[in-house]
């Protein structure tokens, strides 16, 4: 009996491991890799407002909780927003500085999250929440 337990185990690792499928890494170019991690950044954003709509939190509220998470005493306003600006050249077209005052800024861009804009909401998440 011991021989037919031991002999069924051996099989069954054995498919066990055979069946595992093999990855590989793959090959990207420079512009397929910005526009993953474009998507995954915009997807991180539209998880984050879910999360905080799920435990009652408004868009703003959430809005401001992570503009507080981003900032620290270390770095200075102008820090802050260069870091801020260059993500927007990143993920928007022609972003511009409409307006600047010394505790604000107002940008306008264009083309934020095209896939978004076209389908209206993503896990239950508005384009215009994202906006906001």
């Amino acid at each position: 009996m011991k021989t037919l337990t031991s002999a069924f185990l051996v099989i069954l690792l054995a498919a066990a491991t055979l069946a595992q499928t093999t990855f590989t890494l793959p090959e990207m170019s420079d512009a397929q890799k910005h526009r993953l991690a474009y998507n995954y950044c915009y997807n991180n954003i539209i998880t984050g407002i879910k999360f905080a709509k799920s435990q009652g939190l408004t868009v703003e509220e959430y809005a401001k909780f992570c503009g507080e998470q981003f900032k620290n005493n270390e770095t200075s306003y102008t820090q802050f927003v260069n870091s801020f600006l260059c993500a927007w050249v990143s993920l928007a077209e022609n972003p511009e500085i409409l307006s600047q005052t010394e505790n604000k800024i107002v940008i306008s861009a264009k083309h934020v999250y095209p896939y978004l804009e076209n389908v209206g909401t993503l896990w239950n998440v508005s384009f215009k929440e994202l906006i906001t």
